[in-house]
C-alpha cells in the first residue's frame, strides 16, 4: 500500500470498520484524503461529489453506468477495485458460506436431510453447490444453458428443469437463488411454499416478494453476507483489490510519462 496516500472511508458495514485498520493512513475529512473508499452499494450523494476533487481517487464496487457518467460531469472518476476474477471469486466464496450459514440458522431441520436447489451456476451457484454437497442429502441446480447444464451433471449435481416442471419444486426444503432475474414467481412459489427461499441476487432480487408474503412463504433477501458473515476476510479481500488498483494506476502514470 502507497504510504504516502491518505485513505477516507465513505460508510459502510463492518467490512470498511476493519478495512479502515488496515489501511496505512487514514482521515475522516473526504474532502482531505487522496484516496476515498465508497460502500457497496455505491450511493449517490450530490452534496458529497461537488465537494471532492478532480485529484482525488475514488473507489467503489459495481458501480452504474449512471453514476459514472454523473460523476464524470463533475470531473471524477469511479475505479472499480471488484473488476477482476480474484475479488469476484474471493467475495462469492464468503456469499456462499454466509449462505450457508443463514440456511442453518433459519430451519428447523438439519442440512443433512435437506434436499436443496441452487438457481443459476455463476461463481455463487457453482460455490455454494460445492460445498453443500458433502452436506446435504441432495443437491440439485438450475441453469439455462447447454453448457452449465453439462457441467452440472459432470459434478454430479441433480439437473433440474423447474422451469418447464414446476411440480418439482415440491419436494425442495432450501432454495437458493443466485441469478439476477426474477426466478420465483407467484406460481413458483405457490409449489414450494413449504420451502427456505434464500435470495441472493442483487436488490430488486429474484423473488416476487409481495406473492411470497401473501402466500406466507419464508423468504430471506441475503444482501451484503460479506460484510456480515466475513467481515475481515471481506476487508482483506477489498484491501488486496485496492493494492492491485493502486499498482495499475503507477503502471498507467508510467506509460503516460514514456509517452
Amino acid at each position: 500500500m502507497n504510504n504516502e496516500l491518505s485513505f477516507a472511508i465513505a460508510g459502510g458495514d463492518e467490512r470498511y470498520t476493519v478495512l479502515a485498520g488496515l489501511l496505512p493512513r487514514v482521515t475522516s475529512n473526504l474532502c482531505d484524503a487522496d484516496a476515498i473508499i465508497f460502500p457497496v452499494p455505491f450511493q449517490w450523494d450530490d452534496d458529497v461529489m461537488r465537494s471532492l476533487k478532480p485529484d482525488q481517487l475514488l473507489f467503489s464496487a459495481t458501480v452504474s453506468a449512471e453514476n459514472r457518467a454523473r460523476a464524470k460531469s463533475l470531473g471524477l472518476e469511479i475505479r472499480d477495485y471488484s473488476v477482476g476474477e480474484p475479488f469476484a471469486v474471493a467475495n462469492a466464496l464468503i456469499t456462499a458460506e454466509g449462505a450457508i450459514e443463514t440456511a442453518m440458522r433459519e430451519t428447523k431441520f438439519t442440512i443433512g436431510s435437506s434436499e436443496v436447489l441452487i438457481i443459476g451456476f455463476g461463481r455463487i451457484g457453482k460455490l455454494l453447490a460445492q460445498r453443500l454437497k458433502p452436506l446435504c442429502y441432495d443437491v440439485s441446480v438450475y441453469a439455462r444453458s447447454p453448457a452449465d447444464k453439462a457441467w452440472i451433471k459432470a459434478y454430479g449435481y441433480g439437473c433440474s428443469e423447474y422451469a418447464s416442471e414446476y411440480a418439482e419444486l415440491s419436494r425442495y426444503d432450501i432454495i437458493f437463488n443466485t441469478a439476477p432475474a426474477l426466478m420465483m414467481d407467484a406460481y413458483a412459489l405457490s409449489i414450494a411454499r413449504n420451502a427456505l427461499v434464500i435470495d441472493l441476487a442483487s436488490k430488486p432480487g429474484g423473488v416476487d416478494y409481495q406473492a411470497a408474503e401473501h402466500l406466507s412463504v419464508k423468504v430471506i433477501h441475503a444482501l451484503s453476507l460479506p460484510g456480515k458473515a466475513a467481515p475481515i476476510t471481506a476487508a482483506m479481500i477489498i484491501r488486496d483489490a485496492l493494492i492491485n488498483e493502486l499498482n495499475n494506476l503507477r503502471k498507467e502514470n508510467a506509460i503516460r510519462i514514456l509517452r
